[in-house]
């Protein structure tokens, strides 16, 4: 509790609004990424791989790419013509 004296009168307080603190804390925020530099890089290069994922899914049909669905070192056939050669068949001591 604050105790009040004859013939002084209290000072006015603003309370910032909430548009004016979102203005404060961005400006804040813009000059902290002035001065660090390779923030701005890392946050691009995290930005464009996010961009290049979710455009990869939506262009590329994904169900078609299943790596080791076949079990590897296996003939080729006719329903896998190219069949993965394994590491094995292919050294020779």
């Amino acid at each position: 509790m604050g105790v009040v004296l004859q013939g002084q009168t209290a000072t006015n307080v603003e309370v910032p609004s909430a548009e004016n603190q979102a203005q404060a804390s961005a400006r804040s925020f813009l000059g902290y990424l002035s001065r660090n530099r390779q923030m701005i890089v890392g946050i691009v290069m995290l930005g464009g791989l996010v961009l290049f994922v979710v455009l990869g899914s939506i262009f590329y049909d994904t169900s078609k790419y299943k790596p080791l669905s076949v079990l590897p070192g296996r003939p080729p056939s006719a329903e896998w013509p190219s069949a993965p050669i394994s590491r094995a068949a292919t050294c020779s001591r």
